[in-house]
């Protein structure tokens, strides 16, 4: 199911801007906490989600999580409201977490919490998802191999697992060059089964689109 948040109520519209520019590479002066295997599945589990069907080209990834932090962003490349995403600067984590519960009643206080813990937590991507969509990460020197604008840039935070393993929480936000209807920023919520994680809801934040 998609859930919408009413920008104009939330996120001010007014506030939105979009760095043209990619993120630079410079380490936060905070310690990055690592990212471990949960993570990578579950962020290439809404990127399978998010990439168009039928669509061909890459997908340009930005190494830099988003975070809660603001004025300044996280300096991955994007900025709204003074933020990178999950929040604009007027809207408290806990504010935006009450909203993203009330929208998917199966996100748990502890998953809520757990999510807004790690949205502090600075973390660099070292590597791509292993799903089959071809994929860089962002920098000076990296272009899309055809030389063309990317389908998709994927901005994400961290992810949330609760104590049984089974549940998790993640904002990820994506800018489509192809249909601005498409970039949206939203809260995803999956559960793992022996098959692996799936998504079972999702809750958008905001959106470039009508």
């Amino acid at each position: 199911m998609h859930r919408r948040l009413v920008l104009s109520s939330v996120l001010p519209i007014m506030a939105l801007f979009l760095s043209a520019a990619l993120p630079s590479l410079a380490q936060d002066k905070a310690a990055a906490s690592e990212l471990g295997q949960d993570d990578y599945e579950i962020a290439a589990t809404v990127l399978k989600y998010v990439y168009p069907k039928g669509a061909k080209d890459s997908v340009m990834i930005a190494p830099h999580l988003a975070t809660f932090a603001c004025n300044p962003p996280v300096d991955n490349g994007f900025s709204m409201g003074g933020c990178s995403g999950m929040r604009t600067a007027d809207v408290e984590p806990d504010d935006v977490m009450y909203s993203v519960r009330a929208a998917m009643p199966a996100v748990t206080a502890e998953l809520a919490s757990r999510l807004v813990q790690k949205g502090k937590e600075t973390a660099t991507l070292t590597h791509t998802f292993p799903v089959p969509i071809e994929q860089f990460l962002a920098g000076p020197d990296k272009t899309p191999s055809n030389g063309l604008n990317p389908e998709l840039a994927f901005y994400m935070s961290r992810a949330a697992v609760a104590d049984s393993g089974s549940k998790a929480l993640i904002y990820v936000g994506v800018v489509s060059w192809r249909d601005q209807s498409q970039s949206q920023g939203r809260y995803f919520y999956l559960e793992k089964s022996k098959h692996g994680w799936s998504v079972k809801d999702t809750f958008v934040l905001w959106t470039f689109g009508s």
